[in-house]
């Protein structure tokens, strides 16, 4: 062929691979999540720390777009919201996950630190009385121990992007092992819980099973729970 009749061609495009939107990067998030049941070591807590973080960074900035595109017309707002709701949902649902998990873990490691603290504490006074004992004898003042506190285990988080996430000890309560939004799905139409359908509940006295929550959460805050209401404690974490 003649190189002047030749067909021209174009450049090769190359290849540009496009960044995974928020929801791809969090569909292999919520899958690690998913397979995971309990932190059982700091490398864990901190790899929950760091997923905690980027799926409350996901969810903000997909209702900052919602709002920000459906704003101005109602009818736009519904559909997009139709459109989006399902993952904001899939990211508080994980958040909740999350939050359980580093609060076990956190609620453990506060209370091992305590127990070394009171350890700790009974020892040195233990070897105080000895000494304020060996002191009397002699006639001299005694030299007594001081007992310095180990700083709380439980302490703000800084991620890989700059964000703190804080903890705040908190309260939970459950009846019959039923957590408030349990005890909520099992209402029917006129608010009287469904007993029979979950054998947890056959033992609690029903009128202790008819809450409002609000009032609950206030008198657990308080101490002032009636005895069915079981109280542990937790953590609950923001993100600056």
């Amino acid at each position: 062929m003649n190189p002047q009749h030749e067909p021209k061609r174009g450049k090769a495009k190359p290849n540009v691979k496009t960044a995974p939107t928020p929801q791809e990067q969090a569909l292999v998030v919520f899958q690690q999540i998913d397979a995971l049941t309990v932190l059982k070591q700091a490398d864990d807590y901190k790899k929950a720390t760091e997923w905690f973080n980027a799926i409350l960074s996901w969810q903000k900035q997909e209702i900052k777009i919602w709002n920000a595109e459906a704003q101005p017309h109602d009818e736009a707002l519904t559909k997009f919201k139709l459109l989006h709701d399902p993952f904001v949902k899939k990211c508080t649902y994980y958040t909740k996950r999350l939050t359980a998990l580093k609060s076990a873990y956190d609620v453990e490691r506060a209370r091992l630190a305590m127990t070394r603290d009171n350890e700790h504490e009974a020892a040195i006074a233990a070897a105080n009385e000895k000494i304020l004992a060996r002191a009397a004898e002699k006639g001299v003042q005694p030299v007594l121990k001081q007992f310095i506190q180990e700083p709380d285990p439980v302490q703000d988080v800084m991620t890989h992007d700059g964000n703190i996430i804080r903890p705040q000890e908190t309260k939970t309560w459950t009846i019959g092992g039923l957590t408030p939004e349990e005890l909520a799905s099992r209402k029917g139409n006129n608010g009287t819980p469904f007993f029979a359908s979950d054998p947890r509940l056959a033992e609690v006295p029903r009128e202790c099973l008819v809450v409002d929550v609000p009032t609950m959460n206030t008198l657990v805050r308080l101490g002032k729970q009636p005895a069915c209401v079981k109280v542990e404690d937790a953590f609950r974490y923001s993100q600056r």
